[in-house]
């Protein structure tokens, strides 16, 4: 007989598990769940298990980039009809993974091909609240330089963030690893990643350095379109090449970081903001709730689009205000 259930041979009505180490109790016994021995999950082998598990998605991910195929996410899901703490499955779903055509390089041999007839923003111009700069930017070009050709797109929706004064913004609890470019220089660019493949592109403002940002949220591709078809696929259709702030990113070329923290008015750059042809009137600027933004900043209506554009991406609320909406109904 095992130990432990020689151990248990004395209780009445229970049972012990042959293994010391799995959290198990019989049904309709009184004898609670064991806990495990040995380091916890956070401990020396909670780390071993989580390293080991990185390095098989890392692994995954590079699988996929050499083939140059999807890789997949692992979500875990709960079973259908499973009581609170019960059985959980791992759900895979294909994600975009960036190949080497993604990350394109400079093409300097032709310095002035993307500036012919465009002026990039001037830095002063970002030295505002984002309130003010953000509806400015509206008609505004983002212009990129690649080994695929010049690719510009007009500005059509944008979202403020006032930094300290905002809760949804990035720099609202100080600077980090990730945002130290929103702390930047007004006139320089804000990169930061998104749902781990996906890039946002920011133009950073603010009055004397005060964190602030603009993100560029959709536009219409008035140049270059063949090279962004070619990035975001065949089957995407000409409205929806810019069509959000991931999306305007990708066809741009923007697949890494190497932008984050570089200037947008630099017109030999690679990439940089240019003035628009011509200005927005106010009566063709809507403004609303920014997408996906919960909590106190939920319904701050720093959102500004441009009227009438297809290009323009969907309002959606954030999961919880939606939640919060139906129980008050």
């Amino acid at each position: 007989m095992h130990p432990h259930q020689a151990a248990g041979a004395n209780r009445s009505n229970t049972w012990s598990p042959p293994w010391p180490s799995i959290r198990c109790r019989r049904p309709g016994t009184w004898e609670p769940r064991r806990r495990p021995r040995g380091p916890s999950r956070n401990g020396v082998a909670g780390q071993a298990r989580r390293s080991v598990s990185e390095r098989l998605t890392a692994a995954s991910r590079a699988m996929a980039r050499r083939r140059g195929s999807a890789g997949t996410v692992g979500r875990r899901i709960r079973c259908p009809g499973s009581s609170t703490g019960g059985s959980t499955l791992t759900e895979n779903r294909a994600v975009p993974v960036a190949t080497e055509a993604d990350h394109e390089q400079l093409a300097f041999d032709a310095p002035g091909a993307a500036s012919a007839g465009r002026l990039a923003l001037p830095e002063h111009f970002f030295d505002r609240p984002a309130l003010e700069v953000a509806p400015e930017l509206l008609g505004a070009l983002v212009v990129s330089r690649s080994q695929r050709g010049v690719t510009a797109v007009r500005i059509t929706e944008v979202e403020a963030y006032e930094g300290p004064d905002d809760p949804a913004s990035h720099a609202f609890r100080g600077p980090n690893r990730t945002n130290r470019a929103e702390f930047g220089a007004p006139g320089t660019f804000y990169v930061y990643r998104t749902h781990a493949v996906h890039r946002c592109l920011n133009a950073v403002c603010g009055p004397g350095r005060r964190p602030a940002s603009v993100l560029l949220r959709a536009g219409t591709v008035v140049e270059g379109a063949d090279a962004a078809q070619e990035r975001r696929g065949p089957g995407v259709r000409p409205r929806d090449l810019a069509r959000g702030p991931a999306n305007l990113a990708r066809a741009l070329g923007i697949a890494d970081l190497r932008h984050d923290g570089q200037s947008a008015c630099d017109v030999a750059a690679e990439l940089f903001l240019a003035e628009p042809s011509g200005g927005v009137a106010s009566a063709r600027v809507g403004r609303g709730p920014r997408t996906g933004v919960g909590g106190p900043a939920a319904s701050y209506p720093w959102r500004f689009w441009m009227l009438g554009e297809s290009s323009v991406s969907p309002y959606r609320a954030h999961p919880g205000s939606r939640r919060r909406t139906r129980a008050r109904g």
